[in-house]
């Protein structure tokens, strides 16, 4: 009754409970325009098994019906501008950058104190810098759906702490300066995604559910670029008669078929071959997949489950796959790091080739997520868990929570603001 007085004609009502079936009886339909609305509002409320049976049928309209139209989604839409970017960093915040970089100068000379409670916000394992991007198109047609995204970007790249130590620290003599660091990755993909979703009905959820809607996406993933670098040794020791330097560096990548040449006569002298590089069939391919469950609880709260990236891995194919690698142990004395400290570098190397590999897979970040949402009148409230499928570049299987809201005063203007703490990325907020 509520419902339908709510939204209806003022119709006369009648109810009848028959072994848990509601039979809704509703005089003074006089034509077929009549039945639909009230069937069309009933599906559009939850009700999805509600049926009308009609004694008898007349043509005579009513002028009322044309004030509550009942307004049909509209089956077709095309997306052409959804664009996203984010750089983020493993450990300096605002206040850090206010007080020691904005307004260094007030501080002055830096004591002991100063000077560790400058460093102690850099990680021993470096600062990461991670950088996001995605551009999105779509096409929507009734209940499927064509998503391109050019691309999706996921890196990071780590400054090892070994750097701001020897900046704002020094070093002392036979103090080695360790510039080890974690392994800096860049990938960017394409995924095509053809998607479909429709409302269901989920038998054991109907007493707390008004409406279910569950989606699944397939997608190719065209992998354009794929790099990783790790610093398993990069340490420079000053000594008083010599400097010691010690390299050992692995770079593993695929760029479409371009690849690095190393010239023997002309040491750490690098230069790109690009004559075999094409861009199709890309030099990285494979799928995944993306699972959808949206559940209204009532007309103002709403529950989701998500899994996106379900079993997602590339495969860099054979062709466009190179490994280079790079060790060194130079002893260079301060004489010759006068003279000629190049060919006394070049000395030391050990090892720097760049050779062919076989094909190698690298997994495509995929996420669980619990989402909620409180709907008022221009207020909305949300909340989401996110758990990572694994340890890797952009996941991470520590749980990750974000509160947000978002306030529209008017129809074509909002406010949002909120936090999100855990996972990958650590603390964030936004306004």
């Amino acid at each position: 009754k509520e419902i339908l007085y709510e939204d209806s004609l003022f119709v006369n009502l009648q109810s009848a409970k028959e072994d848990s079936t509601f039979n809704i009886i509703i005089d003074e339909i006089i034509n077929h325009t009549s039945a639909e609305f009230y069937l069309r509002l009933m599906n559009d409320q939850g009700y999805s098994t509600a049926r009308i049976d009609t004694v008898f049928q007349s043509d005579e309209p009513i002028t009322q019906v044309s004030e509550y139209e009942y307004e049909k989604e509209e089956s077709f839409s095309l997306e052409l501008l959804n664009m996203g970017a984010m750089l983020s960093n493993s450990s300096i915040d605002a206040n850090w950058i206010n007080t020691y970089i904005l307004n260094g100068g007030d501080l002055g000379q830096l004591d002991e104190n100063q000077e560790n409670e400058l460093l102690s916000i850099f990680p021993d394992d470096g600062l990461g810098l991670n950088t996001l991007f995605n551009y999105k198109i779509s096409l929507r047609i009734k209940n499927a759906a064509v998503q391109i995204s050019l691309p999706n970007i996921y890196s990071e790249f780590v400054i090892p702490s070994g750097l701001f130590d020897f900046v704002f620290l020094g070093n002392e003599i036979s103090d080695p300066i360790d510039f080890n660091g974690q392994k800096n990755q860049f990938q960017a993909v394409v995924p095509v995604a053809i998607s479909y979703g429709r409302q269901v009905t989920i038998p054991f959820l109907n007493n707390f559910v008004q409406r279910s809607y569950f989606g699944i996406s397939a997608k190719y993933l065209a992998g354009l670029v794929y790099f990783e670098s790790a610093f398993n040794t990069l340490n420079i020791t000053p000594y008083n008669e010599h400097i010691s330097i010690q390299t050992d560096i692995k770079t593993r990548y695929s760029l479409a078929g371009a690849y690095m040449e190393v010239n023997p006569e002309t040491p750490l002298n690098y230069s790109f071959n690009t004559e075999s590089i094409s861009v199709w069939p890309t030099p990285g391919s494979g799928f995944a997949f993306d699972l959808g469950l949206i559940m209204d609880m009532n007309d103002k709260f709403r529950t989701s489950i998500t899994i996106t990236n379900l079993l997602g891995k590339i495969t860099w194919s054979d062709g466009t796959t190179y490994e280079h690698r790079l060790k060194m142990n130079s002893q260079i004395t301060m004489d010759e790091l006068q003279e000629k400290p190049e060919s006394s570098l070049y000395s030391g190397i050990e090892i720097d080739t760049n050779i062919a590999i076989s094909a190698f897979q690298t997994n495509y970040p995929g996420v669980l997520i619990l989402g909620t949402e409180y709907s008022m009148k221009k207020i909305k409230l949300a909340s989401n868990l996110k758990f990572g499928f694994s340890n890797e570049l952009g996941a991470s299987p520590t749980p990750r929570l974000s509160l947000g809201t978002e306030l529209r005063p008017v129809q074509w203007f909002s406010l949002l603001g909120g936090i999100s703490v855990g996972g990958y990325e650590g603390f964030q907020w936004g306004s």
